[in-house]
């Protein structure tokens, strides 16, 4: 079975490593996976310079659902499942979903 490329977030896995894993397992692990990379762009967020905020950093990091992942300089937003499968489609390949 082919594996990603050490550059991919994927890498050392194989295409389907968690493919065997049932649908409610695999749906679980990609909402903890988006709330994570949710609450790590808002700690950097909070952390770095960006000049215009429409949000308190702080509230954004700390008062906010992390299943929203809101754009920073604009109104609306995404879920974080959308915005991680948005930046990281190679996920579909790992756990065929």
């Amino acid at each position: 079975m082919r594996e990603f490329s050490t550059r991919s977030v994927a890498g050392g896995l194989k295409y389907r490593e968690f493919g065997s894993l049932d649908t409610r397992t695999k749906k679980k692990l990609i909402k903890l996976m988006a709330r994570i990379s949710e609450s790590s762009y808002r700690r950097g967020f909070q952390h770095g310079t960006l000049g215009i905020h429409i949000i308190d950093p702080v509230t954004l990091r700390f008062d906010r659902s992390l299943d929203k992942s809101p754009y920073t300089d604009t109104k609306g937003g995404h879920t974080s499942k959308e915005r991680l499968e948005m930046e990281y489609h190679v996920l579909r390949q790992l756990f065929v979903i």
